[in-house]
């Protein structure tokens, strides 16, 4: 059986503008049918001018583009336009009808296909409109809002039967709900998944080159050295010494320093959206920072789902609080409400307790349970030991080297075993948190 070849190959693809360095270089992936891809990158790192090879607009230096086992420049701009449904940054309409306008992506279409696909783009409003799919509309489509401009644009593309949709950044004026709606729409079998907490790394979408091209070590093998954490300066090559600024404050000048995604406060704008499934930042981290996280979380979902909306809001100052007692940088909610702050602030993590030790062998209250050192604590210190049903605080009352039972008031080796009293019992694989002494705290 023969392997079907993908719907689009990019095969080390170079591109640059005349007397300019590469916006693109070497670039590889491959598109399947029915697969959803997004290209990620500030202003100026490529995207456009990838799109436009694709569509034959530009000639690459280097590398060849393929559209469905044949290179684009041999479809000629007719197949392209056959093959490929693009909606740009910016919506444009054409003055005439909402009917005339979708009927330039399928010029025979009846009633039923121009609803079907506004339903799809979440274009709803238009049988608000007086006329309806013959309401009037002005050049450009000035008589139109900037998401409903969009949606009509999305509707547009939709009536063209096309294997290859290209959205050009062309969600940017929709709110979330209707930005989620619309997606489930397009691919009614996808689960929406969303990252919901961590760093705001692009290594995540298992295409990250920073590390691998600074360091050698690739990010999507499981090896990535940070580089988007460290600090820089940024110098010119005709004046050497002379720092040049990315980002100041009063702290100093940086570059990639963003800060830690935190969604925990939001959770049932994410529910309310169509959000299926939460992704939580764990690779290269912590049995404790995820046990941290991730029971945060689950306790916030399970009281969401379980006491509503009001008493979630209510908890959230005290499931902030609790993210917080794992390492972590300036919580922020990324771009889901807009573009973040610029960053700043590279002075590292925080956290406002860690991890002290585990549980080798638990006990039922009034027991001794057998501990493995991680970090110093003393007797009398307040710690709170992590459960599969959540955080429990107690204060340590005694504890003895379990190698000599001698009693003592600390321990100073990590992996020293000791046994001690956990109020309320613990179990086997539990953790153990208490006061920052070794990192630096909130």
């Amino acid at each position: 059986m023969t392997e079907r070849a993908p719907l689009l190959s990019i095969r080390d693809v170079s591109f640059a503008y005349p007397q300019g360095e590469n916006t693109l270089d070497g670039v590889s992936f491959d598109v399947a049918a029915g697969e959803l891809v997004t290209l990620l990158g500030p202003n100026g790192s490529g995207k456009a001018p990838l799109l436009n090879c694709i569509m034959n607009l530009l000639e690459p230096q280097q590398g060849s583009i393929l559209l469905e086992g044949t290179p684009v420049r041999d479809w000629g701009q007719r197949g392209i336009a056959q093959r490929i449904a693009y909606v740009p940054q910016k919506a444009w309409l054409f003055s005439g009808t909402v009917a005339s306008n979708l009927r330039f992506g399928n010029e025979g279409a009846g009633e039923a296909e121009m609803r079907h696909a506004l339903d799809v783009a979440q274009g709803h409003f238009v049988y608000e409109l007086p006329g309806r799919l013959q309401a009037k509309v002005s050049q450009g489509g000035t008589n139109f809002s900037g998401g409903q401009r969009q949606r009509l644009s999305i509707a547009r593309a939709l009536m063209k039967r096309a294997d290859l949709y290209i959205f050009d950044d062309s969600f940017s004026a929709l709110d979330f709900k209707t930005d989620a709606a619309l997606r489930r729409a397009l691919s009614p079998d996808m689960a929406l998944e969303a990252f919901v907490h961590g760093a705001m790394c692009v290594a995540y979408s298992g295409r990250c080159l920073l590390s691998a091209a600074l360091t050698g070590r690739s990010a999507n093998r499981g090896a990535c050295a940070q580089p988007c954490r460290w600090r820089y300066h940024l110098t010119e090559e005709k004046r050497p010494g002379e720092f040049l600024p990315v980002y100041e404050d009063g702290r100093g000048t940086y570059l990639y320093s963003a800060g830690d995604l935190c969604m925990i406060g939001h959770l049932d704008r994410l529910r309310d959206a169509g959000v299926a499934s939460l992704k939580i930042e764990g690779r290269m981290k912590t049995a404790y920072y995820v046990a941290t996280v991730v029971s945060a979380y689950r306790r916030a979902l399970d009281l969401l789902e379980r006491e509503g909306a009001e008493a979630y809001r209510r908890a959230v100052p005290e499931l902030l609080a609790e993210v917080r007692k794992a390492s972590h940088r300036t919580l922020t909610t990324g771009f889901y409400f807009g573009p973040p702050e610029t960053p700043g602030g590279a002075e590292g993590f925080t956290q406002s307790m860690e991890y002290v030790g585990d549980v080798i062998a638990g006990a039922p209250d009034g027991g001794e349970c057998l501990v493995r050192l991680k970090n110093r604590f003393y007797v009398g210190d307040a710690l709170e030991v992590l459960t599969p049903e959540g955080p429990r605080a107690f204060t340590v009352s005694r504890m003895t080297l379990d190698t000599t039972g001698e009693s003592v008031q600390t321990a100073s080796v990590a992996g020293t075993l000791l046994r001690m009293p956990i109020p309320g019992g613990a179990g086997a694989g539990d953790l153990l948190r208490g006061p920052c002494r070794n990192h630096r705290s909130l």
